[in-house]
């Protein structure tokens, strides 16, 4: 699926550099869907951290109006469905984008805003069940027994801690794109779109941020695998303890230089014109794109070799109960 999805935001690269409109807005559409479709794929994967989460969790009382929110299941597929409704939304707002252009830019801005809009509004709204999963799925104190090398209380602690890091992301980010799709008249009505590009700015900054402080910090809660101590052992820097760090810098980097070409041409030239400064935008987009894919192939990989080692010593011996203890906040 990464491969998929790094081809079409190739392909989406050179389209925009060869100033084909019509070819870019149909691959923008297939990119938005291909990205929907790995969020959902995540939540979705039985053998995922998410998803082992959510099964470590058990019922809880709940004061909301329905008692659907206290099942951890319905946290999941309430989340799955209105990302899908998001997804959905932003590709009609991409059509219409196009179909709608010459209006839009002779000055009738309401119903393209609108739509960007209401897509950034579902979006924010698939945070929901999110939230009430750690205010109250994830605070239960009783677990539910799941197959892993390490308890379900440690799990929902990582749980907790991962994704508190990405629903302020996606909040945040949400909040932005909202922004962004309201001043969307901003870009045609006057050569004056600087307070645009600095919105614009501030959103990638602060996506890199996330991504930075994910890949280097947080990505070890992803696992499954017991906590080691890494400073008893020595280990050379290119071993096999230190994939997982190397190929975290990797991706890093592949977001760096993908962002780099974002940025340059954000602050050259009318942004509703197409085409870039010259041809090494493209190139460098490209070859961004494959450190990307190839990163996460072996982070996809490592965790993998993992799973699979952990089957096997399993296999070989007797089945323990997991710690039912309370979580310590």
């Amino acid at each position: 699926m990464y491969v998929l999805f790094a081809f079409s935001c190739i392909v989406l690269m050179w389209a925009w550099w060869a100033a084909l409109p019509g070819p870019f807005f149909a691959i923008a559409s297939i990119t938005i869907m291909l990205m929907t479709a790995l969020d959902i794929k995540t939540m979705y994967n039985q053998e995922q951290f998410y998803n082992t989460a959510i099964r470590a969790m058990s019922r809880t009382d709940c004061c909301l109006i329905h008692e659907m929110w206290s099942k951890p299941d319905f946290v999941k597929w309430a989340t799955i469905f209105l990302r899908a409704v998001s997804g959905l939304a932003a590709v009609i707002a991409c059509a219409t984008s196009w179909f709608d252009r010459e209006r839009f830019l002779s000055g009738h801005y309401f119903f393209i805003t609108c739509l960007w809009s209401t897509t950034v509004i579902f979006w924010l709204l698939s945070c929901l069940p999110m939230f009430v999963c750690l205010i109250q799925c994830a605070a239960n104190t009783k677990y539910a027994q799941v197959s892993a090398q390490i308890s379900s209380k440690e799990i929902i602690m990582r749980f907790r801690k991962v994704y508190s890091l990405w629903l302020l992301h996606d909040i945040v980010l949400g909040i932005f794109w909202l922004y962004l799709s309201i001043m969307l008249y901003d870009l045609s009505d006057d050569e004056d779109d600087s307070e645009w590009r600095t919105i614009f700015l501030s959103m990638l900054s602060w996506h890199i941020l996330v991504v930075a402080i994910n890949e280097l910090y947080m990505h070890r809660y992803y696992s499954l695998s017991p906590a080691t101590d890494r400073r008893k052992d020595i280990s050379p820097c290119c071993g096999p303890r230190n994939a997982q760090t190397i190929w975290s810098l990797m991706s890093i980097l592949s977001f760096v230089g993908m962002y780099v070409v974002v940025i340059v041409r954000m602050q050259n030239g009318s942004l509703l014109k197409m085409g870039t400064v010259s041809v090494l935008s493209p190139l460098v987009f490209s070859a961004s794109q494959i450190l990307f894919v190839v990163s996460k192939s072996f982070q996809s990989s490592s965790a993998a070799d993992s799973m699979r080692k952990y089957k096997i010593q399993k296999a070989k011996t007797p089945k323990t109960r997991l710690d039912q203890t309370s979580l310590d906040f």
